[in-house]
């Protein structure tokens, strides 16, 4: 893995985290950020899952708005970021877990074909209208 590429992860990965009493209650393909490796392991990774803001209904929407608008100090507006990959993006940072280069079933590939690569983590390609949820 390398950070800020974006990935799936393999199923399996998935069911060893309920295997060993872990929730994990998205069965969705979902692709993951590659945020940081550990300094501690050189093939343990953080990621965080995404989702596709266009795929969501009306009532998803608002509560993922109602979170972003809370106060700073609320670590609640701290668990979705909307920003902008190859489409208006959700990323669930609450959703936050640890995995190794073992469990990446395949890259993320971009419009061009190529693996899609976050250039910086202020995801400096946002759209203007990414911040229309702010009061």
């Amino acid at each position: 893995m390398k950070e800020g590429m974006i990935y799936f992860v393999k199923s399996e990965f998935y069911e060893i985290i309920r295997m060993i009493g872990g929730e994990w209650n998205d069965n969705k393909k979902r692709p993951v950020v590659c945020l940081f490796k550990l300094k501690e392991r050189d093939d343990l990774y953080w990621a965080i899952p995404m989702g596709d803001w266009h795929h969501r209904d009306q009532v998803h929407k608002q509560r993922i708005i109602r979170y972003v608008n809370l106060s700073e100090n609320d670590l609640r507006s701290c668990y979705y970021h909307v920003g902008r990959t190859t489409g208006k993006s959700i990323f669930f940072i609450s959703d936050v877990f640890p995995v190794t280069d073992k469990y990446v079933e395949r890259e993320y590939l971009g419009f061009d074909g190529t693996p899609y690569d976050i250039k910086n983590f202020l995801l400096n390609e946002e759209e203007d209208e990414s911040y229309e949820y702010r009061i």
